[in-house]
């Protein structure tokens, strides 16, 4: 029955990266279709994403696919869809026994070629630039 509201969706892997003789090599690009439901985040959704990514915009994605998170070194899968790009950001397993399926939410990707989302607001006597858990943050206006 979910499936009739599913549509193609295009992921962006980054395989995780590994020290070859001494030289961090990082892992190989690849993209596949999956079938998702995407969803505007509710108000109560983006408070469960992390600092920073809250004022980009988030989407919600329902699938039976198995999406990445970032996690040490693996980098988290970028879905795209008719509104931008969304980084996967929070992941959870709904196995209720009649339609088990994932939710992911997705914060959006501001600069998909350094893969920097905006802050639309700054702390006082904070950088021009801010890094946190290995995404850069771009200070906006």
């Amino acid at each position: 029955m979910m499936a009739i509201f599913r549509k193609a969706v295009t992921v962006k892997r980054q395989a995780a990266g590994a020290y070859v003789a001494g030289v961090w090599v990082p892992g190989a690009a690849s993209q596949v279709t999956i079938q998702a439901s995407v969803q505007p985040a509710s108000a109560e959704d983006m408070q469960r994403l992390p600092e920073g990514q809250r004022q980009t915009g988030a989407v919600k994605l329902y699938t039976s696919d198995t999406l990445l998170t970032a996690i040490g070194d693996q980098k988290a899968d970028v879905v795209v869809t008719e509104q931008g790009e969304y980084e996967v950001s929070v992941a959870d397993v709904w196995n209720n026994g009649l339609i088990p399926h994932k939710a992911y939410l997705c914060a959006r990707v501001v600069d998909a070629e350094t893969r920097t989302v905006a802050v639309l607001f700054v702390p006082v006597g904070s950088d021009s630039l801010i890094t946190s858990d290995g995404l850069t943050f771009k200070v906006v206006g």
